[in-house]
């Protein structure tokens, strides 16, 4: 199982029209709650600053890192959107590469596996600059089907995913 499985095109945005944290995780937002990934993309927003806000999500890479765990949530899934120019973060960095994971309340393994699999990817310099010369977000997905998540384990068992929607 790749990265790729857990986002889709209208999830992924070779260049962020956002200039600042806020604006970038609305905008991510937005996209989930259109794909029909969230149920509301105002909750979500704020319930990710509230995190975010308690641990920040910037990296000294230039990646950042944002979840929430809101209802309505099938599987965990992730929106991301990349800036050449920086995106403004609230510590005074710019943030080249967002990913913004809408994760169900009660998942745990699968929500570190997946962040496991989005950390290997930020310090793999060659795909993070691949990434980030994108125009297309089916160029974007093709990449991200090249990184392998770890397969996590329920019971003793392989977890079974749920048929996405898309």
């Amino acid at each position: 199982m790749t990265l790729g499985y857990f986002t889709a095109p209208g999830l992924l945005i070779p260049q962020l029209s956002s200039v600042d944290q806020a604006s970038a995780i609305n905008e991510l937002s937005q996209r989930l709650q259109q794909a029909g990934r969230i149920e509301d993309s105002l909750t979500f927003f704020q319930a990710v600053l509230e995190c975010d806000y308690l641990s920040s999500s910037a990296t000294e890479d230039g990646v950042a890192f944002l979840h929430a765990r809101v209802r309505g949530i099938d599987q965990p899934c992730f929106a991301a959107g990349f800036s050449k120019a920086g995106v403004r973060w609230r510590d005074g960095s710019h943030v080249h590469a967002v990913f913004l994971m809408a994760v169900p309340p009660v998942e745990t393994q699968l929500y570190l596996a997946l962040m496991s699999a989005l950390a290997r990817l930020s310090r793999t310099t060659q795909l993070m600059s691949s990434l980030m010369t994108c125009r297309q977000a089916k160029e974007v997905l093709q990449l991200l089907n090249a990184v392998e998540l770890s397969a996590p384990v329920h019971r003793g068992e392989p977890l079974v995913l749920k048929d996405r929607k898309d």
